[in-house]
């Protein structure tokens, strides 16, 4: 019993390793000028890069969704290029990175429900002036 608790345990770490996902960027910028000026730069070297635009500033995005493996061998292909590179994880907490599903399906549908209910609030106002003035 104890050993069977123990395999599942070992299973469960597995596939979160399996399911984690990382991320190859060519740097992290705080001015939109410095940022494109960089995706210019590595454009002009033959990478693709894409310009991502979060909190803290700008990023440049080279792949993402990726093993740790394929992230490695991105990064290294890119510094052959003399294109500065790294690789972080993914959260899975944030819908830009896939996760976050959750939250979206469950705002979706308590703004219908508030759609509804002002609805049905405008509905029975509208009704109750029509039955005063045909008193």
């Amino acid at each position: 019993m104890a050993g069977n608790k123990g395999d599942r345990a070992a299973r469960a770490k597995d596939a979160l390793k399996e399911g984690r996902r990382h991320k190859v960027t060519c740097g992290a910028f705080k001015s939109r000028d410095e940022a494109l000026q960089r995706a210019a730069e590595a454009r002009r070297a033959g990478v693709k890069v894409s310009l991502v635009i979060g909190k803290p500033g700008y990023g440049l995005l080279y792949a993402e969704g990726m093993t740790e493996e394929e992230a490695e061998a991105a990064r290294k292909s890119l510094e052959a290029k003399k294109v500065k590179a790294e690789v972080s994880g993914q959260s899975n907490l944030h819908p830009a990175t896939g996760g976050g599903v959750h939250v979206e399906v469950i705002v979706s549908f308590l703004i219908a429900v508030m759609a509804g209910v002002v609805s049905h609030r405008i509905s029975r106002w509208l009704d109750s002036r029509d039955s005063k003035d045909n008193k």
